[in-house]
């Protein structure tokens, strides 16, 4: 598959997902060339909705408002701190519903260019205290984008992953 890399950060695969073997989403992790982490980047494909096994509809939510609040979430979950079980669990449900929240305002987010070869897409940006989030629709595959250093003006290209 093609996930989004930024070409001036170093970067590398954190985790990766299959569907039936083919790799259908990826998520890499930037670092600034200090060591210290810049964001997160997880690319998507689409792979439409299937009927599986008995009539069992399987797909992957790749609209606006759901890779937003992936992206919320992911930033807001590398916020919360290792400790007790019973709250951790409470600040993952809160950070669940602030991530909802803000990703139902996805589309109040302010449009930055995303140049990919000839394509200029929209990358969409908001700044969260502790980080920005950002998301783009790239046709046949999403991606939600999350960290403390922002995205805007960053070089990005897609880059096959098995």
């Amino acid at each position: 598959m093609l996930a989004l890399v930024p070409d001036d950060l170093p970067w590398e695969i954190a985790n990766s997902g299959d569907d039936g073997g083919a790799v259908t989403d990826v998520s890499v992790l930037a670092t600034e060339l200090d060591g210290e982490p810049a964001f997160s980047i997880r690319t998507i494909e689409r792979p439409g909705e299937r009927m599986i096994f008995d009539e069992v509809v399987r797909g992957i939510l790749t609209d606006r408002v759901s890779v937003a609040s992936l992206a919320v979430l992911g930033l807001l979950l590398e916020s919360i701190p290792a400790g007790e079980p019973a709250a951790m669990r409470k600040a993952m449900q809160a950070a669940s519903r602030r991530a909802a929240d803000v990703g139902l305002k996805a589309g109040e987010w302010t449009p930055e260019p995303l140049v990919l070869g000839e394509v200029t897409y929209a990358l969409r940006v908001h700044r969260l205290r502790g980080g920005y989030v950002a998301t783009a629709d790239l046709g046949p595959r999403v991606v939600a984008l999350w960290g403390a250093a922002s995205p805007v003006g960053k070089s990005f290209s897609l880059q096959p992953i098995d």
